[in-house]
């Protein structure tokens, strides 16, 4: 069952790189403002741009996380013909572990980064 889970996630990683990458760097533009705001000053703009950037690394989140799901279909009982025979469980968990490994690990290392950025040692911002 292990295998199952590591080729799914290969394939899923293969397919959703790019959005992956996308994700990932509109996270990064949004704590790379943070980081300046926290720094420099508060300036309007740059507190309105970091209010849409994070907005619309929520959303993006969002889309992602449902894109990943919506990757693997599970059949009917009448539909068990059109598809490999994967467990549901090892689809469930495989999804699971995409998702965090995706979409929350990026948030935890932007998390971290700014908390270094700004002065914090790393063992309290961990």
């Amino acid at each position: 069952m292990p295998m199952t889970i590591w080729n799914i996630f290969k394939k899923d990683w293969l397919l959703m790189r790019m959005q992956i990458l996308s994700v990932a760097c509109i996270q990064l533009a949004f704590t790379a403002l943070e980081i300046r705001r926290t720094l420099v000053g508060d300036e309007p703009v740059i507190g309105q741009l970091s209010q849409v950037l994070l907005w619309l690394w929520l959303l993006a989140d969002v889309v992602l996380t449902i894109t990943i799901v919506h990757q693997d279909a599970l059949p009917s009982t009448s539909q068990d013909w059109l598809t490999r025979p994967i467990p549901r469980s090892a689809l469930l968990a495989e999804k699971l572990l995409f998702c965090v490994v995706t979409v929350q690990s990026v948030a935890f290392l932007s998390d971290v980064l700014q908390g270094v950025v700004c002065g914090f040692p790393l063992r309290l911002v961990i």
